[in-house]
């Protein structure tokens, strides 16, 4: 079936899941596939607004170079699955349910949040 995924910048994506797959499962491939894109549209939206206030030349090759940093593996390497929070129905979803569990059905969608981390 296919769910869709909603993060926090309003982007929705459409994954194939099966009914018995696991949250934790979901998580991974979201970790894939999703974080990367999160964190290149963040820094680059921040690169394109401070390129537009104080464009020149070498500003142009800076953004070339913010692109193929932001999805590097070292640039997500910080980022890892129990930091990947999954809500439905303003529930948060455990890592060792199945999607079946929540009954969570075909073009329903869950939205993706990020944990910060730290603390005092």
């Amino acid at each position: 079936m296919q769910i869709k995924i909603k993060t926090l910048t309003g982007k929705v994506t459409e994954h194939n899941v099966e009914n018995d797959e696991t949250v934790l499962s979901l998580k991974n491939s979201l970790q894939e596939k999703e974080v990367c894109s999160e964190h290149f549209f963040n820094i680059y939206f921040i690169c394109r607004i401070w390129i537009s206030c104080t464009f020149n030349s070498s500003n142009v090759h800076l953004l070339k170079l913010v692109t193929n940093i932001c999805c590097s593996p070292l640039f997500l390497q910080g980022i890892t699955v129990d930091q990947i929070k999954l809500i439905y129905n303003g529930k948060q979803l455990a890592d060792d349910k199945t999607l079946e569990s929540y009954n969570i059905e075909a073009g329903k969608v869950l939205h993706m949040v990020l944990t910060l981390r730290g603390g005092m």
